[in-house]
């Protein structure tokens, strides 16, 4: 059960990740307070989510191991999505790319952080 609910919520954070790019660059050239409050709720759902002692690296780590056909499908799409994405991003608006790089580093450091 608790595999199956960790399995979960990495699927969710995999398309939460594919899609909040899109999300942003709308929210940032049409509504710049929602932009800002979209990314305060998007930075504090992703601090909880590892704050709750979930290792998203291991349980990624075991689906590939166990070749979960669908995870790892997932996880592959959504890293070449990302990155597409992000790369688009800095082509047409390097403001929000800059933002969007702080951001992610940010919860990079936090994450380490809460490791230890």
């Amino acid at each position: 059960m608790d595999s199956k609910m960790n399995e979960n919520l990495i699927k969710f954070i995999l398309w939460k990740e594919i899609f909040s790019i899109p999300v942003y660059t709308l929210l940032f050239n049409k509504l710049k307070l929602g932009f800002w409050i979209y990314l305060i709720i998007d930075r504090l759902i992703v601090l909880t989510i590892v704050s709750k002692s979930i290792k998203i690296d291991e349980i990624l780590e075991e689906a590939f191991s166990d070749k979960n056909s669908n995870l790892l499908s997932l996880s592959i799409f959504s890293m070449i999505c990302s990155i597409t994405l992000y790369i688009m991003t800095f082509i047409k608006n390097r403001k929000l790319f800059y933002i969007l790089i702080v951001c992610e580093a940010s919860d990079f450091i936090v994450t380490k952080l809460l490791e230890k």
